[in-house]
């Protein structure tokens, strides 16, 4: 039998998805990426202890996975932007390596 005390609840992962909102919109994606593994950690204690235990998902319960969705839909967003940003910078820098190549540059 598992100890249902120590597992994850639905609020509590929609308190660590709003720290993982939070860290996105401050840019701390080292955190983000740190909560991230967190909470998939959390949510498979939790979608284990539901395959072991069922219980009807309440309206309460309903409401936070919404509220989950709404916080994962502006991660989302904010994480696109980022790597937008990130392959930009890597297009920069790999075309100023051709240049120092093609013009044997540094060398």
């Amino acid at each position: 039998m598992v100890d249902n005390s120590a597992a994850p609840s639905y609020s509590a992962i929609l308190d660590l998805t709003r720290q993982m909102l939070e860290a996105a919109r401050n840019g701390d994606w080292d955190q983000l990426t740190t909560l991230e593994q967190l909470r998939g950690h959390m949510a498979t204690q939790l979608a284990t202890r539901q395959r072991e235990n069922p219980v009807p998902p309440s309206e309460e319960s309903a409401e936070i996975i919404r509220n989950i969705l709404v916080c994962d839909e502006e991660i989302k967003a904010r994480t696109e932007t980022r790597l937008t940003e990130l392959r930009a910078i890597l297009d920069s820098v790999n075309t100023e390596r051709k240049l120092f190549k093609t013009y044997d540059i540094g060398t």
